[in-house]
């Protein structure tokens, strides 16, 4: 009868060792599930504050990048108009030399399709009027004669 007890406790035991391995098992599996989630929760959040701050640098760069060329237009647009001015200026001078009456009708010529050229590429009337030394009326008339004949042309 001892003997039977004693296998009796043993196969008891073994049945709880069995289960409470088990569950041991299934706990482990859970434990190392929620850390692995918990790794992967803290690698993407780290991943995310990296993007945020590379996103931030390339928009400051960008900002940089576009108020430079904004600079580099204007700087483009008065460097046409000095060229422009010098060219008619080269122009009006070997011309004065061979006929000064021709000279005179040209420089009329000359500043009036001048304010038309700085209109047509942006610049505003009180500007032409301004770098041409000439009143905002004139320069206003300048261009709309000068408009009038590109209609009759076409």
């Amino acid at each position: 009868m001892t003997l039977t007890i004693i296998l009796l406790t043993i196969s008891v035991c073994l049945i709880f060792y069995f289960i409470l391995n088990d569950k041991i098992n299934k706990v482990k599996k859970e434990y190392v599930k929620n850390d692995l989630i918990s790794e992967m929760k803290d690698i993407i959040s780290a991943f995310n504050e990296e993007a945020d701050r590379n996103i931030s640098i390339l928009e400051d760069k960008i900002k940089q990048i576009d108020t430079k060329i904004k600079k580099l237009e204007k700087i483009k647009k008065s460097l046409e108009h000095y060229n422009l001015n010098e060219i008619n200026i080269k122009d009006l001078e070997e011309e004065k030399e061979e006929n000064k009456e021709k000279v005179d009708e040209k420089l009329d010529l000359n500043w009036q399709e001048t304010a038309y050229k700085m209109f047509s590429n942006g610049f505003s009337v009180d500007e032409i009027a301004q770098k041409l030394g000439k009143l905002s009326g004139e320069v206003q008339f300048a261009i709309s004669y000068y408009e009038m004949i590109k209609r009759i042309v076409k």
